[in-house]
């Protein structure tokens, strides 16, 4: 009973945050910002509901960890937060395998390495210099800007934290929970390897050899299923080649098709529930297929807030840990009374949301747009972005 009045509060802080996105999306500049046409627009509703699962969830572990039990997020509900945040992670990376293979499949395989890599740069770069210069400059205004540990150990922390999460970063300037406010920038690696790998993807595409190697990778995944976060870029590759076929556009005129959101719904919750990943990684894969082919999904997905929150996503995912960590950090210097109580702890953690999507409906608008805005140039553009 507990869990599902404390579910009730996480549902009432998404909507919450969404409510003001809703009220953010009318103002001019982002109203005109939002209704900017482009290539699967409805998509940016799933990518709202995928970072704010993220952002909730590490919004109860900045709780715990100020609480004094670390970053952990095992048991009962906060065990399904730390579930659902993971699914936003293989959504995001669905999407984007789906929105980049859609891009090559309508090119036939074509994909300009120099123009696909400068878009990428000018996609993610801007925003995470930003990301990581707050979070070095924060830290070391927590220690008064006194220097601690060897150089060496320092130039690591600063390498791992402009990495990309390529590096790991287990403290800075001897802040051992350092981590815990730039943690989300593993998923990155992931994204700059599927980047690295597209265009040789391509190239087996236009060669017609692209599905043996999917099938002998997919192959090897289910022989040795470590993770299946890799898998996530395949699946979404496979719902661009599924929409782009048309393979299933008989079916989808069945009368029993129109159950097929219900349906895909109760398959996640089973996978949810029981940890069959293998069935999260296809369920997920259904709803993005759906979102892109279903009219009433897709009219949904595009409600102003959500659009308004998927857009700015990549702002939310990257920079949501740091905001939520140092304001963590002042709630708990300042003793605040009361936070033992859940009602309260969701309503600081909702509060704080609403906050980080102000700021970055900001960073999006002065930092991510003007960057964008030489890609579109391009009429058709399907970008996806690490988030």
């Amino acid at each position: 009973m507990i869990h599902a009045f404390e579910a009730g509060l996480v549902l009432c802080a998404f909507c919450a945050i969404v409510a003001l996105a809703t009220v953010l999306a009318r103002l001019p500049a982002l109203a005109a910002e939002i209704s900017v046409p482009q290539t699967h627009a409805n998509l940016d509703g799933l990518r709202a509901i995928a970072a704010l699962a993220v952002m909730l969830a590490h919004g109860k572990g900045m709780y715990n960890l100020f609480a004094g039990n670390g970053f952990v997020l095992v048991e009962g509900l906060d065990g399904s937060l730390s579930h659902a945040a993971g699914l936003g992670v293989y959504l995001f990376f669905q999407i984007t395998g789906f929105l980049f293979w859609d891009k090559v499949l309508r090119a036939d395989g074509a994909l300009p390495l120099r123009q696909h890599l400068s878009s990428r740069l000018r996609r993610l770069v801007p925003l995470y210099t930003v990301f990581a210069m707050a979070a070095l400059g924060l830290a070391l205004l927590r220690s008064g800007f006194h220097l601690t540990g060897d150089g060496a150990e320092l130039a690591r922390a600063v390498l791992g934290t402009i990495s990309f999460g390529m590096l790991d970063v287990p403290w800075f300037n001897g802040d051992f929970l350092y981590k815990a406010s730039i943690g989300i920038t593993w998923t990155l690696a992931y994204e700059w390897a599927f980047y690295a790998a597209l265009p040789l993807l391509a190239l087996l595409h236009r060669r017609r050899a692209v599905g043996v190697v999917l099938v002998a990778y997919l192959a090897w995944q289910l022989a040795s299923p470590t993770h299946w976060l890799v898998a996530n870029f395949v699946a979404g590759m496979g719902v661009a080649v599924l929409l782009r076929e048309g393979r299933l556009r008989q079916l989808q005129r069945h009368p029993v098709f129109r159950l097929a959101p219900a349906l895909t719904c109760v398959v996640l919750a089973i996978a949810f529930w029981q940890w069959l990943e293998i069935l999260e990684v296809t369920a997920l894969a259904a709803i993005l297929y759906l979102a892109v082919a279903t009219p009433r999904l897709d009219r949904a997905l595009r409600q102003p807030g959500l659009a308004l929150t998927g857009r700015v996503s990549y702002s939310i995912y990257l920079l949501h840990s740091v905001l939520m960590y140092h304001l963590a950090r002042v709630l708990h210097g300042l003793d605040v009374p009361g936070f033992q109580y859940v009602t309260n702890q969701w309503l600081a953690i909702a509060v704080v949301g609403m906050g980080v999507t102000v700021i970055s409906a900001m960073t999006y608008w002065l930092v991510e747009r003007p960057f964008m805005a030489r890609t579109r140039l391009v009429p058709a553009r399907a970008q996806g972005h690490a988030v």
